[in-house]
């Protein structure tokens, strides 16, 4: 999957409770190339759930495959891909 160079690691991490998404920023997760939506393969997210005690490492491409392209408040509205709550911490 990814080959040579340096491996990069997001740290990311959601201290509150009952968020309804996980954001993660549009450039962390992937590259456009002539309108296509290429994802980055030399890096990968380390996201802690601090309220749901749960952590794991999460590639871009399952972002994708997961998030949705939606305004996060929290960011003053900036664009961003929202993962729901229920996809990665089920309960």
């Amino acid at each position: 999957m990814w080959e040579g160079g340096c491996r990069l690691y997001e740290f990311q991490i959601a201290v509150e409770e009952n968020l309804k998404f996980f954001d993660f920023k549009l450039s962390k997760v992937r590259k456009r190339k002539k309108k296509v939506v290429i994802p980055h393969t030399d890096r990968e997210f380390f996201y802690i759930a601090a309220a749901e005690e749960r952590v794991g490492f999460i590639e871009p491409q399952w972002i994708l495959d997961n998030g949705q392209v939606g305004g996060i408040p929290a960011w003053g509205n900036r664009t961003g891909y929202r993962v729901p709550r229920d996809v990665w911490c089920p309960m």
